[in-house]
């Protein structure tokens, strides 16, 4: 009886922390809903040209849906599917508008909603129906981060200049839609119970990317390899973040045979994968993010050797940069953007600060330093809510970049600040550092958590990577940054709940 009681204490104190978000994904929704039977009148919305890829992907949506209605384990090894590597024609169906000017070079439509807001919703409904336990209370930093993105996004849906420009915000609020939605979703899963399925989805996911990015790179005769879904730079970098995850799980847990045989074929198809793109930052972030992260491990063993071990390390890796340098392809070779480089007086233009000689390898520094110019200059007119999410691409000539073509902002920090002002920091601190602090304290504690708690490394890689690129904006790849720091917060919440219930010993784990 007393067990009972506790339960329900539990889960009241539990629902309580779940009605803030959901109150605020309903009033999002009316608020979608209202603003896009505004602006019918004005011919903004669209629909994109459906194409026999669009039926195909359609067909597999509905197929993996019924089998994950079916089971709760096979709709945990496709949600990373979904969420990450599932064809991107599926969103054919949904209505939605040009991302920027219909005029501009290499111009697209994004939906209103995607086929991610489908599967969350249904296995959330799935969830409810089966009168599923609260599986942890809830986290006030989360409340926190979703309360500032909400009071931004309300406070630009009164600031537009034209009905596009109010899609382009409901078309952007795909953040805290997936946000809400997966916090709801694993609301009512204990995730510990599916981490082998996770890891299978994950291995899922890469091979499939392997596939599809060398079949649209080879129809569209590409000089590097591109995912039809995800493009060249944030494809290389959000694989070379999985590989990362998939090396320290197969390091510190033992698998079957089986299982680790998976494992090996999905690493090996992300290092093609990433040679293949030719992207740079993907590799020089992979070097980084696992050079931080060993160091971190390594204070675990606080003895000199072991800083001096590491101290070595570093030194040599500088000087087999700097002597291979000349004997590495130009694209490659360091001196080839070093030597173009000079620093002049600081100034909130970069374009003026740093001067770069103009050559192909240096095109798209000088590119990234026009869009980071552009981002600040948008923030420091907007400074508290930012321009309103998913407006950069449109507003970006009114900001000082003066190309006709569709294009972010390169930098995921200066996309969260411009787009969402100081109130945006909260959802920064959440994806990117939050995430290596709890990798930080785990290795502080010398615990020995269920290799989900190694998801964080994603988030750290990205948060690297994302100093060149913006793959928080890109809906699939924050869908599973999401999806990772939402786990941390079940994991560390079960933790503080029942001491030891989130540490293990390695076991054998089977497929």
């Amino acid at each position: 009886m007393e067990s009972n009681v506790l339960t329900t204490k539990e889960n009241n104190g539990g629902l309580g922390k779940l009605i803030i978000p959901a109150l605020l994904g309903v009033i999002i929704l009316i608020t979608s809903f209202i603003g896009i039977y505004l602006s019918f009148p004005n011919n903004d919305i669209v629909v994109t040209k459906l194409t026999t890829l669009s039926y195909a992907s359609l067909i597999l949506f509905i197929v993996l849906c019924l089998f994950s209605l079916y089971a709760t384990n096979l709709y945990f090894t496709f949600l990373i599917f979904i969420l990450l590597a599932f064809p991107s024609p599926v969103n054919d169906f949904f209505p939605g508008a040009y991302m920027g000017n219909p005029r501009e070079a290499d111009v697209a439509i994004f939906p209103f909603f995607t086929h991610i807001d489908l599967f969350i919703g249904m296995g959330l409904l799935k969830a409810i129906l089966k009168n599923n336990k609260i599986a942890f209370k809830g986290s006030v930093l989360f409340l926190v981060v979703i309360s500032c993105m909400f009071i931004s996004i309300f406070v630009n849906f009164f600031y537009f200049n034209s009905s596009h420009e109010l899609l382009l915000l409901i078309q952007g609020l795909f953040q805290f839609r997936y946000l809400v939605g997966l916090y709801l979703l694993l609301a009512f899963y204990d995730i510990s119970l599916y981490k082998n399925n996770i890891l299978i989805g994950f291995v899922l996911s890469v091979i499939f990317l392997f596939f599809e990015s060398f079949i649209y790179s080879y129809k569209i005769k590409a000089d590097v390899l591109s995912s039809g879904s995800l493009a060249n730079n944030v494809f290389a970098s959000i694989i070379a973040s999985i590989l990362l995850f998939f090396f320290f799980v197969k390091k510190r847990y033992p698998h079957s045979f089986l299982f680790k045989t998976n494992i090996n074929i999905a690493m090996c198809a992300a290092v093609v994968i990433i040679i293949a793109t030719g992207a740079r930052m993907a590799i020089l972030a992979f070097f980084v993010t696992y050079f931080l992260m060993a160091l971190m491990e390594s204070h675990k063993k606080r003895s000199l050797s072991k800083k001096i071990y590491w101290a070595l390390t570093l030194v040599v890796f500088i000087f087999a940069v700097v002597k291979i340098a000349d004997h590495l392809p130009k694209r490659y070779n360091p001196h080839t953007i070093i030597d173009r480089i000079t620093v002049n007086k600081f100034s909130t233009d970069l374009t003026k600060f740093i001067k770069i000689e103009r050559s192909w390898e240096t095109n798209s520094l000088i590119t990234r330093l026009e869009l980071y110019t552009t981002s600040i200059n948008m923030f420091r007119e907007n400074v508290v809510s930012g321009i309103g999410v998913g407006r950069w691409d449109i507003l970006k000539s009114k900001y000082g970049f003066k190309e006709f073509l569709l294009i972010d902002s390169h930098n995921g920090y200066l996309s969260i600040i411009s787009q969402y002002g100081l109130l945006g920091l909260p959802l920064l601190f959440f994806i990117y550092i939050f995430p290596i602090l709890a990798l930080y304290r785990n290795v502080k504690k010398k615990k020995s958590y269920n290799f989900l708690f190694y998801l964080a490394l994603i988030n750290f890689y990205i948060s690297i990577a994302d100093l060149s690129n913006s793959g928080i904006f890109k809906h699939q790849i924050f869908s599973l940054l999401a999806f990772n720091a939402i786990c941390l917060l079940q994991l560390l919440n079960s933790e503080n709940r029942n001491g030891t219930s989130l540490t293990e010993t390695p076991v054998q784990t089977e497929l």
